[in-house]
């Protein structure tokens, strides 16, 4: 093999093909030589040494061209004296193309990128979508399809692809993805042995591995994960999903997860690196000891959604107007005190009415009552405590605070009667997320009722625990139907996803403020311990401001006492009158049709217990009927 070395200007680290042979950028700091090893890609025999000299170098940054190279005939590995180890820059990673197939970290190798983003992403844009208007859908690129037999690449990107309609039709606008760069799932390799120094591996030597299925560990973040990919080119896969995501005015976030210890660079440029090549739409970004205000400040990163986990984000912004809001805030806060509310504890309706309002002005804050980690909605309100023997951890991983209620039943049941409670306790839960001024954000599977089995860990369970179950039932296809419709409610009222916080009060003298809070008296919130139910007015006319049309007014009625409650409904004009459109009670149809919702004459109305119902605010109109109360659907 006949090879040549020159050195360049630094073009950043890792390597990629010029038209004059492959780039390579790399820190090494080696105290007697180092340099590259180049094998045959098919059975890995070494094919080329290549020793650095340091007159090659900026400090110990090595930014060379190597020519002569068949560059997809090869693979390469750096060595730095005794240590050899992968580039941990790599755009492309060989060796792990089988998810969960055990490997050792001998196997892995660095290969060169062939990617063409110019062909692949020409004329594709970011459609920029504003947190106002974002719907987020979390899910994992494998368990999304795995189970759906109408999809024919499982597991990969492609299948995710093929599913682009099915989100499109349920009103999701965002697909967080958990990672999806590539990390080494199933390592059986001593310490003491191992060859790299990039990876963090925890497993006891002398037992089997098990499948780190979520993800989160150091791995190779310029590297698309191969194993995800139907095709030998995961990039061009990749790019490919987040090309139809936008001709669709859909994005997608990836999760980023940094362990201590990685380097502030190394954050930033990989973020940048999915930006400019693939062009993602943004990031969840975790970690423990994250430079927050040079990721927030990145200018890169200015039109990237970042969505950061109890960390402080007031502080940025404040005195200067934002063009773009791309920042938001997951806080666990929101999701234990809602499905305490929702199981009726004392004490919860003071948060929860101030948490469905909250919109900073320098940062969205995203609602969910369900993440990847803890239980799925359904095994919320169907598992008391948590199932998670296929651990094989004795049940003692995963948190024991679920904040959970079984509805009298553990685990699956035959009692109608309960299900039909679950049922309802679902719908009260996905109407708290849906009807907040937050970003909703739904897991992946709460929209057909998906189990884990009560599994709240379900961190190495690549099978049926892991996996989303598009169950055929009757009350599967119902509740999709539901949150299907209840998200175009949501995105039909502009005034419950306003671009700032609600005020309180009637600056726009429309006889009403934009926002008020009732219990059972109107205008009049009880917030003592003991009270577990409220009511919210949101004022049509105010939606006026940032949008075109004029919208009706609000009236959502939560009640999570298990005995009924009687609400008196505001008085606001003669000319107008409430109409009940829905409510998880039964007595409505799934359909959310605001033009049959049903006149309501009366001044009171009884929210039966553990029920939310919404009622719009309409113009008098003598072909409507009077509301009867007949139950249509449980």
């Amino acid at each position: 093999m006949g090879t040549n070395i020159k050195k360049v200007n630094f073009a950043g680290f890792g390597s990629k093909k010029q038209s004059n042979g492959i780039y390579f950028g790399v820190n090494m700091d080696f105290l007697h030589e180092g340099g590259i090893r180049f094998y045959d890609a098919r059975n890995k025999k070494l094919l080329k040494t290549i020793t650095f000299d340091s007159r090659l170098a900026f400090g110990n940054v090595f930014s060379v061209v190597v020519s002569g190279l068949e560059d997809k005939d090869v693979v390469y590995r750096y060595f730095c004296d005794t240590k050899e180890y992968v580039d941990p820059y790599s755009r492309r990673i060989c060796g792990n193309e089988e998810f969960g197939k055990e490997i050792t970290y001998n196997d892995i190798y660095s290969a060169i990128s062939s990617f063409d983003e110019e062909k692949v992403l020409l004329n594709d844009f970011n459609p920029m979508i504003p947190y106002t208007d974002t719907v987020i859908m979390l899910t994992h690129v494998r368990g999304a399809t795995m189970l759906d037999g109408s999809i024919r690449h499982k597991g990969t990107f492609a299948g995710l692809s093929e599913k682009i309609p099915y989100y499109k039709k349920l009103g999701i606008t965002a697909l967080e993805i958990m990672p999806s760069y590539e990390f080494l799932e199933c390592v059986k390799e001593d310490p003491a042995d191992r060859v790299l120094s990039v990876l963090n591996y925890k497993e006891d030597p002398n037992s089997a591995p098990k499948v780190n299925y979520w993800g989160f560990e150091e791995g190779f973040y310029y590297s698309v994960k191969r194993s995800y990919s139907a095709s030998d080119d995961a990039e061009t896969e990749f790019a490919t999903l987040i090309k139809k995501l936008h001709e669709n005015r859909m994005e997608l976030i990836m999760m980023m997860y940094y362990p201590d210890g990685i380097s502030p660079d190394l954050v930033s440029d990989s973020l940048r690196y999915y930006v400019t090549r693939f062009h993602v739409d943004g990031f969840r970004i975790m970690g423990v000891s994250l430079d927050i205000d040079r990721i927030v400040n990145d200018p890169f990163l200015k039109h990237t959604k970042l969505m950061f986990e109890n960390v402080d984000l007031g502080r940025f912004w404040q005195d200067k107007p934002l063009k773009y809001k791309n920042l938001s805030l997951f806080t666990q806060t929101f999701a234990d005190r809602a499905k305490s509310f929702l199981k009726g504890d004392e004490d919860q309706v003071s948060y929860i009415s101030y948490a469905l309002r909250e919109n900073n002005k320098t940062y969205a804050p995203i609602r969910q009552v369900t993440d990847y980690s803890g239980f799925s909605l359904y095994d919320c309100v169907s598992f008391n405590k948590k199932h998670n023997e296929a651990n094989g951890e004795d049940n003692t991983d995963g948190t024991n605070y679920n904040y959970s209620w079984n509805c009298g039943a553990e685990g699956d049941t035959r009692k109608t009667l309960i299900n039909r409670l679950r049922q309802r306790q679902a719908k009260n839960a996905m109407l708290l997320v849906l009807l907040s001024q937050g970003v909703p954000s739904l897991r992946g599977g709460d929209e057909v009722l998906s189990t884990c089995f009560g599994n709240n860990n379900p961190w190495c369970q690549d099978n049926e625990t892991g996996w989303i179950k598009y169950k055929k039932t009757k009350a599967s296809k119902d509740f999709f139907e539901f949150t299907k419709n209840a998200i175009a409610f949501r995105k039909r009222h502009s005034i419950l996803h306003q671009p700032g916080e609600l005020r309180l009060f009637d600056y726009m003298s429309c006889k009403l403020p934009d926002i008020s809070f009732h219990g059972e008296e109107a205008f009049k919130l009880n917030q003592d311990p003991v009270s577990r139910e409220f009511a919210i007015l949101y004022a049509g006319d105010y939606a006026k401001q940032f949008s075109d049309s004029e919208e009706d007014s609000l009236y959502l009625i939560f009640n999570m006492h298990w005995e009924d409650r009687v609400f008196r409904l505001p008085v606001t004009s003669k000319d107008y009158q409430w109409r009940l459109l829905f409510s998880t009670d039964g007595s409505t149809d799934l359909s959310f049709d605001e033009d049959s919702a049903k006149v309501f004459r009366e001044n009171e109305y009884k929210a039966e217990g553990r029920s939310v119902s919404i009622f719009l605010l309409k113009k008098k109109n003598d072909e409507t009927s009077v509301l009867k109360k007949k139950k249509v659907v449980k």
